[in-house]
């Protein structure tokens, strides 16, 4: 019996054992299962961390960590505080709204007679701090409410400080106009009102408005127009048989309209008294040359140097007429005195006989186009002179006028939110 006994006793004591240690082992697994469920959700968190783009989503973010805190707050893993310090960070900086940078220039340049525009913006509410100084003493400072066109300060000083909010959401312009070559710093900078402004995207739209006259706001442009000077293209016959005075010379005025600075010219040379579809199509290619060539931002006159211009551009994009091989000596002139030399000379040494345009005339040119410079008396004159013996020569002329306009347009900013 007493064996017997003890058996039982070490039967029930090693079952006692087993049992320990499986429910040991559970616990172990347990804890696991919660501790990486935990680690899941911390990565879920610092996840979100990533894009606080508006309160919302902050709350959010802060209710959800501190359940996890309140349940596990001792907690000793490393791994644990660690994570949550990485979200903690994240809301603070999301939550924080401090003075931030739009716009930073340092030791600018501004020449003689320059105007500085620089654009900006704020949101409703959001705080505005301009900061400028300049070397030397400044024509004006302005400050402008783009949507309404108010000014909100005008100042005279080559170093000023303003600080302002914005009423609601609105893009801004500053204004700075110098009397002499100057180098200067500009600093704008933006404190949120909100997190919601914090995290708003926007962009500055701006479109051209043009308006009919010089008013305050508005800027003058300067735009190419052009014009025909004849209807339809003179036709010239331009014969060696001819026998009145002049005999093989011709001669045509071109009358140009007021404020013509150049015009363009096509001379069709050919043996055929036959017109072409192409004769009187000179308007129609300048006009679409210029739409071609006005994005380019050149500008309308050749300057000094090797600069191009918008109307050496078009002269360049538009092909000549159709030679035939026949030849004529072309002579402009900016006088009818001369004009009248040309007609009654009747030998070759014509440089010592009469004045003419040498950069634009021609000895025995074929057909050719060019681009002359108008004389202020407004007329320009052409002398042509055959150099055909057997057979008349015939010639088409066109010309298409160039002068300088100028308009006003106003810019309108608006701002977008994203």
């Amino acid at each position: 019996m007493e064996l017997l006994t003890r058996i039982i006793i070490l039967v029930m004591t090693i079952g006692g054992f087993f049992s320990c240690g499986d429910q040991s082992s559970s616990n172990q697994s347990s804890s696991k299962r919660i501790e990486e469920s935990v680690y899941s959700d911390l990565e879920t968190l610092i996840e979100s961390s990533e894009d606080l783009r508006d309160q919302e989503s902050i709350s959010s973010v802060e209710e959800e960590l501190e359940v996890l805190i309140d349940q596990y707050s001792d907690s000793s893993y490393s791994q644990f505080q660690r994570k949550t310090r990485v979200v903690s960070e994240a809301l603070d900086a999301a939550r924080e709204l401090s003075y931030v940078s739009v716009v930073d220039k340092k030791g600018a340049f501004a020449a003689r007679s320059s105007r500085f525009v620089e654009s900006f913006a704020g949101l409703k509410n959001d705080s505005l701090k301009i900061h400028f100084a300049a070397d030397k003493k400044i024509k004006r400072l302005v400050v402008v409410e783009d949507q309404s066109g108010r000014e909100l300060i005008r100042r005279s000083k080559s170093s000023v400080d303003y600080v302002f909010d914005a009423k609601y959401d609105n893009p801004y312009s500053i204004i700075v106009e110098f009397y002499e070559e100057s180098y200067f710093d500009l600093s704008i900078l933006r404190k949120p009102a909100s997190v919601e402004n914090k995290f708003a995207t926007f962009e500055i739209s701006t479109d051209t408005l043009l308006v009919g006259k010089n008013t305050r706001g508005s800027i003058e442009g300067k735009r190419l127009k052009y014009e025909k000077v004849f209807n339809e293209p003179k036709k010239f016959v331009v014969s060696k048989s001819m026998s009145i005075s002049g005999e093989s010379k011709v001669y045509a005025p071109i009358e140009l309209p007021k404020n013509t600075v150049e015009f363009i010219y096509t001379l069709r040379i050919s043996g055929s008294a036959d017109k072409l579809s192409k004769d009187g199509q000179l308007y129609n290619e300048v006009g679409s040359s210029y739409k071609k060539v006005k994005v380019l931002g050149l500008p309308l006159w050749e300057s000094k140097g090797n600069s191009s211009s918008i109307t050496r551009e078009i002269l360049n994009s538009i092909f000549k007429p159709t030679t035939d091989h026949y030849t004529l000596n072309v002579f402009f002139f900016r006088s009818s005195k001369e004009l009248k030399k040309f007609v009654n000379y009747s030998g070759s040494d014509y440089p010592s006989a009469f004045a003419y345009d040498i950069n634009n005339s021609a000895i025995s040119t074929e057909s050719r186009l060019g681009l002359v410079k108008s004389p202020r008396s407004g007329f320009s004159y052409i002398g042509l002179q055959t150099n055909s013996t057997f057979t008349d020569t015939y010639a088409w002329l066109d010309v298409v006028a160039l002068s300088e306009v100028n308009y006003y347009y106003r810019l309108k900013k608006t701002l977008v939110r994203k």
